[in-house]
C-alpha cells in the first residue's frame, strides 16, 4: 500500500493551515489559533503573490468570526462610541474602512466580527460599489453601516427600529443610540 494518500492529506492540511492564516492575517486577526512559524511565512509569501497580480485574498476555509458578547458596546469608552457614529453619520448605505473604525476606537474583535466582502453587481445600479473617486469597483472589504448600528443598538439595549429604508432606519438608530449613550455616559457639567 502507498503512502500517497498520506501525504496528500497532509500536504491538503498544511495548506489548509495556510489559507487560515492567509486570512487571520488579511482580516487583522492577532491570533485565532496556533500557527506554526513555517506556516505564517508561506501564507504571507502567497499575500505577497496574490497582492502581486492584483487579486484580493478571500479565503474562507474554516474561518469563523470572533464571537462578540452579548453587551459588548457597553464596554466601549464614551469616545469610540461617539467617533463610531459619528464615522458613520446615519447613513444606512455606506461600507466603512475597517482602518477609519478602528482609528475611531473600536476594539479589532468588534471590527473582525462585522467585516464582510462585498461584490458589485454592475447589471443593478443599486447594487454597484464605487470608490471614493467615483469608479466602479468589483468588490470591496469593509463593515456595512447598518449591521453594525443595528448590533451596537441591540448590544445597548436600544428599542428596535423598523422601516421601509434603509436611510430613515439609520438616521432614527442613530438618534437613539446618542440618546443612550447620554445616558450611559453623563457629561459632567
Amino acid at each position: 500500500m502507498s503512502d500517497t494518500p498520506k501525504k496528500i492529506k497532509k500536504l491538503f492540511s498544511a495548506y489548509e493551515r495556510a489559507l487560515k492564516a492567509v486570512n487571520d492575517i488579511e482580516y487583522g486577526a492577532r491570533s485565532i489559533g496556533k500557527v506554526d512559524r513555517e506556516v505564517q511565512v508561506v501564507a504571507k509569501m502567497v499575500l505577497l503573490a496574490l497582492r502581486g497580480r492584483g487579486e484580493e485574498a478571500t479565503f474562507n476555509i474554516g474561518y469563523r468570526r470572533p464571537k462578540l458578547k452579548a453587551d459588548w458596546a457597553k464596554h466601549l469608552t464614551r469616545e469610540a462610541l461617539v467617533s463610531t457614529i459619528n464615522i458613520i453619520n446615519g447613513d444606512g448605505h455606506k461600507i466603512v474602512a475597517p482602518v477609519d473604525l478602528w482609528h475611531s476606537g473600536l476594539p479589532r474583535q468588534v471590527i473582525n466580527a462585522h467585516v464582510n466582502i462585498y461584490s458589485s453587481d454592475v447589471r443593478n445600479p443599486k447594487a454597484a460599489l464605487f470608490d471614493k473617486k467615483g469608479n466602479l469597483i468589483s468588490s470591496v472589504k469593509g463593515v456595512y453601516s447598518l449591521d453594525l448600528l443595528r448590533n451596537i443598538a441591540r448590544s445597548l439595549e436600544v428599542t428596535p427600529y423598523s422601516s421601509l429604508g434603509r436611510g430613515s432606519e439609520a438616521r432614527e438608530l442613530t438618534a437613539r443610540i446618542r440618546t443612550k449613550i447620554e445616558e450611559l455616559f453623563p457629561r459632567i457639567k
